[in-house]
This record gives C-alpha cells, structure tokens and sequence, in this order.
C-alpha cells in the first residue's frame, strides 16, 4: 500500500488498483476463498488522514471526475466521485466510482491517505456469509440506512474488500432524493 499523492491522477490511481488486486488474490489464495467470489466491482474507496487531506483530495479529485457530490454520514463526509476515465481491476472488471472517506472524528486515524477498500456488488449476501462461515474466515458485518455490508480485511496495511447488498450508484440516487447530497460538480449535463 502507498501513500495516494496529489494531484490525483487516472495513472496513479490505476497502478494503486493494480497493487490491490494484487494483494486481494494473494489473501483470497491464502484463505481459500480463491474462485469462490466473482463478482463485478462497484466502486474503490480512498481514506483520507483528516478533514484537511479530505479537502485536498476532493478537491484534486475536480481535474479526473465529471461529478462530484457529497453526503454526512457517521459524523463525516463521504464524497463521490464519478470520473472520466473508469480504473480497470482485472477479473473485478472496472468502475468509475471514487468514494473519498474523511475519517470519523473518534476514529484511529491512519498516517497517510490511502487506497482503503473495494466494494463489490452482490445479489446475495447470504452467501457470502455462509461461504466465509464454511472456510472460517473472519469477517465483519454492519448495516447503514443505505445498506448492508461484508468486511474482509486483506492484508496488515489494513485494506478491505466489502460485499454490499446496494450499487452506490442506488445509494446516491436514494440519497439525493431525500435531499441529503451536497453537489459540487456535475460536468454531466449539457445546456
């Protein structure tokens, strides 16, 4: 894992995808879950250090999205980001959904901003539950307003892989309509 370096690029952000992949296939081999899991990726996430990083990262993420909104959650902000050119993750397929997370306010905060976690899409998690009870993997599980969550950390860096029950997409739509979502940019519509 390295330390996401601004200005954002679609070429960092790419060679930090490829990183994860990497890391992700050597923790699914070693807990052979290997196979197992095949479905498309959602989205990736970036963790920011505080809410200053949270700034400058949103902000840098401007030159590489053609929109850019946020919503409060847990005490923070969670930007999304659709961006211009989708970040490919090999046998995951490819997205163009960036989430900048600040961190919660009494959370342990991480030294540098980083690549944190992909979420993957899936029509059914009790699957994957009951796939991660059968190999006795250790997991996490938690539900939000919005949705519903599996959480496999994957290596000492602390990055995860998520299982989620909702596209963001959905989400933000969903959110939008309860006018929770803050837009920054939309370079999506045309006069």
């Amino acid at each position: 894992m390295k330390e996401i370096i601004l200005p954002l690029t679609i070429k960092d952000l790419q060679i930090q995808a490829y990183e994860y992949v990497h890391d992700l296939e050597v923790y699914l081999t070693q807990s052979k879950l290997l196979g197992l899991f095949n479905p498309p990726i959602d989205h990736f996430a970036i963790k920011a250090t505080n809410s200053q990083s949270y700034e400058k990262l949103v902000e840098s993420a401007r030159q590489i999205s053609n929109k850019i909104s946020y919503v409060y959650l847990d005490q923070r902000r969670l930007a999304t980001a659709e961006l211009t050119v989708p970040i490919e993750f090999v046998k995951l397929g490819q997205t163009s959904y960036l989430e900048i997370m600040e961190p919660r306010p009494n959370a342990a905060a991480s030294l540098i901003d980083f690549f944190e976690h992909a979420e993957i899409y899936s029509q059914d998690l009790g699957k994957i539950k009951s796939i991660l009870a059968l190999e006795q993997v250790v997991h996490q599980e938690y539900k939000n307003p919005n949705h519903e969550v599996v959480v496999l950390e994957i290596n000492k860096a602390k990055q995860e892989i998520k299982f989620t029950n909702k596209h963001l997409s959905q989400i933000i739509k969903d959110q939008e309509e309860r006018g929770e979502v803050t837009l920054l940019i939309d370079l999506t519509k045309t006069a």
